[in-house]
């Protein structure tokens, strides 16, 4: 009969000490650990993988439509770019009506944009009052999540050695979209310095 004299270990080596991460390894290389801890933690490990047994591709759909509608890309065509002094708040706006266009008491917009609210809707991407002509706005993609737009976009400020104009001014871009039946709409922006206004 063999007597043992304390507790089983197993020799743990690693290639990289554990710099506190795992405060029982003693932060070294090559520790000793006693062996029904590390059977212990094989065993929760195992236990915890056979609990779910569904293919990894099932669980990640299951994830994606629990948490929300896939989103669509949707199709963009006029897109424009200009100032009006009627869009004084940095907001996204989602116009689906003449009434709509008319209420934001915009003048450019409305005598630029042909709009057949019929069949089209108009996004309006305002960065509201600015100090100077080195700001402006491009709405780079729209996308259906459910009923509500997600509108991606770039807003510029002018950098250090930009020559600008100091006036007031009111960036926005506008896009006109086929009606979606999106009754919200969310933007996210991503802001850029000194870069050149697109065309």
């Amino acid at each position: 009969m063999i007597q043992q004299r304390g507790p089983v270990m197993i020799d743990v080596v690693s290639d990289y000490p554990c710099y506190g991460e795992i405060p029982m390894f003693n932060r070294t290389p090559h520790t000793r650990v006693p062996a029904g801890l590390v059977l212990a933690g094989l065993s929760i490990g195992v236990m915890a993988g056979c609990v779910q047994n569904q293919p990894f591709e099932s669980m990640v759909d299951q994830v994606v439509s629990a948490d929300r509608p896939l989103a669509e890309p949707v199709a963009m065509f006029d897109q424009s770019y200009g100032g009006d002094a009627g869009l004084t708040e940095g907001k996204v706006y989602l116009v689906s009506t003449e009434i709509e266009l008319e209420a934001l008491g915009t003048e450019t917009i409305a005598a630029n944009h042909d709009v057949d609210f019929r069949t089209q809707d108009l996004v309006i991407l305002a960065l509201g009052e600015q100090p100077n002509t080195g700001y402006w706005t491009q709405i780079t993609a729209i996308q259906l999540e459910g009923t509500n737009l997600q509108v991606q976009a770039t807003a510029n400020q002018p950098g250090p050695d930009d020559i600008v104009v100091q006036e007031l001014t009111y960036p926005y871009c506008a896009a006109k979209i086929l009606k979606t039946g999106a009754h919200t709409v969310q933007s996210d922006v991503t802001s850029v310095h000194g870069q050149a206004k697109p065309n």
